[in-house]
C-alpha cells in the first residue's frame, strides 16, 4: 500500500486511520480487517476505501470457481456469516453497487430463503437488487423463478404484502419472462390489492408483453370498476399508446366526479407524447365537467399544465384555459383586502383541502411535503403581495433551489422534479408529491429545464374569497399568535390505517396481536393526515381516511438518546394508547422508558358516538432524564 496516500488532509479522519491500521497487516488480512470494522468503531465510509485499497491483493483467497469481482472481499465476509446483523444491509448495498452478476444471484439467493434473511432485509434486498438491475443493467444469474411462490403463493393466507409487492417489481426490472404466469394470475386475482395488480401488470409488460396484451383485455372492459379500468389502461399506454388515448376517453366519459382518475391520467402526463394523444381522444367524447374538474386538479397538483390536455379538459369543465396575470396594481388591491377581510381560520381550511393540493407539495412544522419549502415561519418573512404572486404566479420568480428538471428517457417516459442527487450511474428527482424517481444516466435521451412544480392555474377552483383567506392564512404563518412556529415537541403527522384487521376489536387492543396483524402490511395501507398548526389534528380528517368507528393513528419518535420520555396526549372521545408493543394507560399523562432508535406512538380512537374535536399529542422532557428526542414529521 502506498502510505503517502494515507496523509491525504481531504480524507475523512476515519477513513485515515482505517487506512494506517490496513497499511500495518498483511494483504491476505483483508477480510480479518473488515470484520473488525464492521462489528466495531469504524464506518461503512472506511470499509468502502478497504475494499479498493485491497481490491485484487487478496486473490489468492478467492476460488477458481469464483469469476472476478469488485466486491469479493465484501461477499466473503456476507458468505462467513460474521457480520453483525444490524449493518449486514449496509453491506448487501455495496455489493450491489459493485458486485457482478455471480454477487447478485448470491444475495438473491439468501433473499428467497425465508430462514436466511429477517423480513425486512429480504425487502431491502429486493429493493436494491431492482435498482441495480436498473441503473447497472445488472442482474441475478441464473433463473429468478424462486419469486414465484413469493409473488402468487398456493396458500393466499400466507402472502406477505411487502415482500410480495419487492418479488413483482424485481421480476419486472429483471424481465424474467418466466415469471409471466404468475404475474398474470395476480393480474386477474379480483382478491388481490389493487397496489400489488398495478405492479403486477407493470412487471408483465415489461417481462412478456404479449402476455400482458391478453391480461389487458379484461381490465379494460366497461363492466369493471373505474380504478381497474384506470389500470389496464394505464399499462396499455407503454403498448399501445393511440389504443389507449381512446379507451381512457371512454373511461373519462362514463366516469363521475368521485372517482379518481390520477393513475390513468399519471400514465399519459409520463408517456412522451401522451399528454396530446389523451387530448385529442377527449376531444370527441362529452365528458361531464366536475370530471374534467377533478382532471384538471390532479394535473396541477403534480405540476403539469401541458397545452393541449388543459385545453381539452377546461373546455369539458368550462373553464378559461389559463388565468390571465395579475397587473401590479391588482396585486396590490388584492393585499389590501387580504390584510382588511382576509381570515387566517378559513385560510388554514383551504390550505389543507385535499382538492387543493397544498400539503403534496409544502409541509408547515415539518409535515408534509417535503418538495417546496416548508411555510412555518412564512408569513414573518414575505411580504403579502409576494404571497400573491407565488400563489398566482408561481413561474414568476423560482427560487434556483427550486428549478425543475424535465427528463425525457430512450423509451420514451417523461419525468419532472427537483434534481435530488446526480453521480455517473444515475439522477435522482423528487416529484411533486414527493416522490423520488431514479434514472439511469444511459437511459436519457433528452433534458432540459422546466417550470415551477407549482401549478399556474390551480387557483381558478378557487373562489376569490377563498384566495383572500388563503392569502390571509399564510400571511400569519410563524407571526406570534395561534400560528406561531411550535417550540414543543408535537405530533404533527400522523399515519392512519385504512382498514382495520377483523381480529383488532375496539373493546379491548391486544397489542402482540395487533403487531403481528399489521407488521406484514405494506405503506399503502396507511394513510397521511396532518394536524392543524396548533397541534391538532381534525378527527372528521381521520374519519376520512378510515371510515370505521375506531380509528387507528400512529405517529414516530426518533430517540437519538435513551430515557424516560414524556407523552401528554389530548382527546374528546375515548381512546386507547400504546407505545410500540406496550399498552399504556392513557389518561393524559405518562412516562416511559425509551431506548435509542425509533418508537412508534399507537391510538386507539372510539368514534362511534361522534367523530368531532381534536385529537393532540405533545412530548414532554422528564425531570433527570438524559433522553434526546425528535418527532418525526414528513409527508
Amino acid at each position: 500500500m502506498k502510505l503517502n496516500k494515507v496523509s491525504d488532509g481531504f480524507m475523512p479522519t476515519e477513513t485515515r486511520h482505517a487506512l494506517i491500521f490496513c497499511a500495518s497487516l498483511p494483504s491476505p488480512k483483508a477480510d480479518e480487517v473488515a470484520y473488525l470494522m464492521l462489528s466495531s468503531r469504524f464506518s461503512l465510509i472506511a470499509l468502502a476505501s478497504l475494499i479498493v485499497v485491497f481490491q485484487g491483493q487478496s486473490a489468492p483467497l478467492a476460488t477458481a470457481a469464483d469469476p472476478p469481482s469488485p466486491a469479493a472481499p465484501l461477499m466473503r465476509l456476507i458468505k462467513s456469516g460474521r457480520v453483525p446483523q444490524e449493518r449486514l444491509g449496509n453491506l448487501i448495498e455495496l455489493v450491489c453497487q459493485r458486485g457482478n452478476a455471480a454477487d447478485l444471484s448470491y444475495l438473491f439467493e439468501q433473499a428467497v430463503l425465508s430462514d436466511k434473511y429477517p423480513r425486512d432485509l429480504r425487502i431491502k434486498t429486493f429493493n436494491l437488487l431492482t435498482a441495480t438491475a436498473h441503473n447497472r443493467k445488472i442482474q441475478p444469474a441464473g433463473d429468478l423463478v424462486g419469486l414465484t411462490n413469493l409473488i402468487a403463493p398456493e396458500t393466499p393466507k400466507t402472502t406477505d404484502a411487502g415482500l410480495q409487492l419487492a418479488a413483482i417489481r424485481l421480476a419486472g426490472a429483471c424481465r424474467a419472462k418466466s415469471l409471466a404466469k404468475p404475474l398474470a394470475k395476480i393480474v386477474l386475482d379480483n382478491k388481490s390489492p389493487l397496489k400489488t395488480r398495478e405492479a403486477a401488470i407493470n412487471a408483465l409488460v415489461a417481462v412478456d408483453p404479449d402476455s400482458a396484451k391478453h391480461a389487458i383485455d379484461p381490465l379494460i372492459a366497461p363492466e369493471q370498476s373505474l380504478p381497474i379500468r384506470s389500470m389496464g389502461v394505464a399499462a396499455l399506454v407503454e403498448l399501445d399508446a393511440e389504443a389507449a388515448a381512446s379507451a381512457a376517453a371512454e373511461v373519462l366519459a362514463s366516469a363521475d366526479e368521485t372517482q379518481d382518475p390520477a393513475t390513468l391520467l399519471d400514465a399519459f402526463l409520463s408517456h412522451k407524447g401522451g399528454p396530446d394523444q389523451l387530448a385529442a381522444a377527449i376531444a370527441g367524447k362529452t365528458l361531464a365537467a366536475d370530471v374534467a374538474k377533478v382532471a384538471l386538479r390532479h394535473m396541477y397538483s403534480v405540476g403539469r399544465t401541458d397545452a393541449a390536455l388543459v385545453s381539452a379538459l377546461s373546455s369539458s369543465a368550462g373553464l378559461s384555459a389559463n388565468p390571465e396575470p395579475l397587473s401590479p396594481e391588482q396585486v396590490k388591491a388584492l393585499a389590501a383586502e387580504v390584510l382588511a377581510e382576509g381570515d387566517a381560520q378559513r385560510g388554514e381550511a383551504v390550505f389543507r383541502r385535499a382538492d387543493v393540493s397544498c400539503m403534496k407539495c409544502h409541509s408547515v412544522s415539518k409535515a408534509g411535503g417535503q418538495v417546496g419549502p416548508d411555510l412555518s415561519a412564512v408569513g414573518s418573512s414575505s411580504p403579502v403581495e409576494y404571497l400573491i404572486n407565488s400563489i398566482m404566479q408561481p413561474n414568476q420568480a423560482i427560487k434556483e433551489a427550486y428549478l425543475t428538471r424535465v427528463v425525457v428517457t430512450d423509451a420514451g417516459k417523461v419525468h419532472q422534479g427537483i434534481v435530488v442527487d446526480r453521480n455517473d450511474q444515475r439522477l435522482i428527482l423528487k416529484d411533486a408529491t414527493s416522490r423520488q424517481i431514479e434514472i439511469p444516466i444511459t437511459d436519457i435521451d433528452e433534458e432540459f429545464e422546466g417550470e415551477s412544480l407549482m401549478p399556474q392555474g390551480l387557483t381558478k377552483f378557487l373562489t376569490h374569497a377563498e384566495i383572500v383567506d388563503l392569502v390571509r392564512f399564510l400571511a400569519e404563518l410563524g407571526k406570534d399568535g395561534p400560528l406561531a412556529v411550535r417550540k414543543t415537541p408535537t405530533i404533527q403527522r400522523w399515519r392512519v390505517l385504512r382498514q382495520l384487521p377483523d381480529s383488532i376489536a375496539a373493546e379491548s387492543v391486544d397489542a402482540d396481536l395487533l403487531r403481528e396483524e399489521t407488521l406484514a402490511l405494506g405503506d399503502d395501507a396507511w394513510v397521511s393526515v396532518y394536524a392543524k398548526v396548533a397541534g391538532g389534528l381534525p378527527i372528521a380528517d381521520a374519519r376520512k381516511a378510515a371510515p370505521a368507528p375506531l380509528v387507528y393513528l400512529r405517529a414516530e419518535v426518533d430517540v437519538t438518546v435513551g430515557g424516560e420520555v414524556g407523552f401528554e396526549i389530548k382527546a374528546p372521545l375515548p381512546i386507547q394508547a400504546a407505545v410500540d408493543d406496550q399498552p399504556l394507560k392513557a389518561d393524559g399523562r405518562f412516562i416511559i422508558e425509551l431506548a435509542p432508535g425509533r418508537h412508534v406512538l399507537n391510538l386507539f380512537v372510539d368514534t362511534s358516538k361522534s367523530s368531532e374535536g381534536d385529537v393532540q399529542a405533545e412530548l414532554f422532557r422528564v425531570k433527570g432524564s438524559p433522553a434526546q428526542f425528535e418527532v418525526v414529521g414528513g409527508q
